[in-house]
């Protein structure tokens, strides 16, 4: 029973407080926004695996499709991929102890921080070459561990560009190493407006304040993907020749939406598709229908899995299904596609309904104390589904952060707006420089001098 408690707090009711950061021995943990009883701890150091014998959980698949022609086969096409079986160190139930103990709370009460998102990037980047490149970036799709927050074991395929594919087999070529890393962040929905005293008073009860929730990255860090080439060189790095007439054993068609990864399509509840393809003696055979939704964001790549063989050489089929918030259902026509790596069903930029702007928010907080003003303000406004809108960012003297990034969506074609705000320490409320271009996706807040001040009432 209480175990089933902690899942839906978890899952449903989290409110975690970024400002409210706090690092116990390496470990970063955040308090609740209603409950001052309840801290979120972040999750452990992922690595490669490996067997007992030390073979890496990695493989490097390079794969050409071949035709029959005349007395030979002649390559038509081809591709590479990386597959990585990654792990998560557990945390240990003596570390949630002992942690437990030091914030002076219960076991029950620190819980794992909830994930909404888990992006990573492929980086080649030998110290001889003396640079970085990314090979590829993709937001999580869950793979094996959908609805997973804290796996301990995570199986991800990364298909290569001919480029990225060409620069690993240089590495290999000229290093003996494929020289890969993978970059990894955590993001999740902390508050991100939260009453001056907050931290003051953590024992008040903050329920019934208004509250608004920002995705915030709040871990990274990097994978090295190297190991014993010469030892592992079978097992790890393999080429493949797939003939059109065979379905290959490993797949390379995937499919990709970015409608609510990315929130391109706020409007939207639900996408749901079938797709099918020609297979032996040209009949027809589908996958299941397949979803993508605003419950599941972090979802965004579905690998395809057909239930018979389908052919190389004819096209893919699908129909997408849209639902919106309203609970509308919208049926869209057969489309055929070139079967290819990657169908992609985001939905195209001459569609979109909206447009996104990131912009990233700085002040100087010794500043702001030092020419007496208590708090700063920016109030972004901006039109959704026609309906106005505004996103406050506050900065006070008690807040360590200076750097805020948001992101807005609004309504294509409409204006954004701010207004910014100073709050002297004496209560006096000033109107700040509003001639600042935001496009830039840049603002500094600077006080504002003297011969600029609007003064407006408190």
């Amino acid at each position: 029973m209480i175990f089933l408690f902690v899942a839906i707090h978890n899952t449903i009711y989290s409110q975690p407080v970024y400002e409210s950061k706090i690092n116990i021995n390496g470990n970063s943990v955040y308090l609740d926004l209603v409950d001052s009883s309840i801290y979120y701890y972040e999750p452990s150091t992922i690595y490669l695996s490996k067997s007992k014998e030390g073979k890496p959980g990695l493989k490097y698949l390079k794969m050409s499709r071949s035709k029959a022609k005349g007395q030979g086969d002649v390559v038509i096409d081809n591709f590479s991929i990386i597959q990585l079986n990654l792990k998560a160190s557990r945390i240990t139930q003596s570390k949630i102890k002992g942690l437990a103990a030091d914030l002076n709370i219960s076991e029950a009460n620190l819980l794992p921080i909830p994930i909404q998102k888990f992006e990573f990037n492929l980086l080649s980047g030998i110290e001889s070459i003396g640079k970085k490149v990314v090979l590829a970036s993709h937001l999580n799709s869950s793979y094996d561990n959908e609805g997973s927050d804290l796996w301990e074991e995570k199986n991800i395929t990364i298909q290569l560009s001919k480029e990225a594919a060409q620069l690993v087999d240089d590495n290999l070529e000229k290093f003996n190493e494929l020289g890969l890393v993978f970059a990894f962040s955590y993001f999740t929905n902390f508050s991100s407006l939260i009453e001056e005293d907050l931290l003051k008073n953590p024992e008040e009860n903050h329920d019934t304040k208004e509250n608004e929730t920002e995705l915030i990255q709040f871990k990274s860090g990097l994978v090295d993907l190297s190991f014993d080439v010469d030892r592992w060189k079978d097992s790890c790095i393999k080429e493949l020749v797939l003939n059109e007439e065979v379905l290959p054993r490993y797949h390379p068609i995937q499919l990709i939406c970015y409608d609510f990864s990315d929130r391109l399509r706020p409007d939207l509840l639900a996408k749901k598709v079938i797709i099918c393809g020609a297979g032996l003696g040209n009949r027809q055979t589908c996958t299941k229908e397949l979803e993508f939704s605003a419950t599941e964001p972090d979802l965004n790549a579905i690998s395809l899995k057909f239930k018979f063989p389908i052919l190389f050489n004819k096209p893919l089929r699908y129909r997408v299904t849209e639902i919106d918030l309203t609970g509308n259902v919208s049926v869209k026509q057969w489309i055929n596609v070139d079967l290819g790596h990657v169908v992609d069903i985001s939905t195209p930029n001459e569609e979109m309904k909206f447009d996104t702007q990131s912009i990233e928010v700085q002040t100087d907080i010794l500043k702001l104390k030092s020419d007496g003003f208590r708090e700063v303000s920016l109030t972004l406004k901006y039109l959704l589904e026609g309906y106005e809108k505004t996103k406050r960012i506050v900065f006070d003297t008690h807040t360590s952060n200076e750097i805020v990034s948001t992101n807005i969506y609004y309504d294509k074609g409409s204006a954004l707006s701010y207004d910014i705000n100073w709050m002297h320490t004496n209560g006096n409320m000033l109107a700040g420089d509003n001639s600042m271009d935001i496009s830039t996706g840049f603002v500094f807040l600077a006080p504002p001098k003297n011969e600029v001040i609007q003064q407006t009432k408190g």
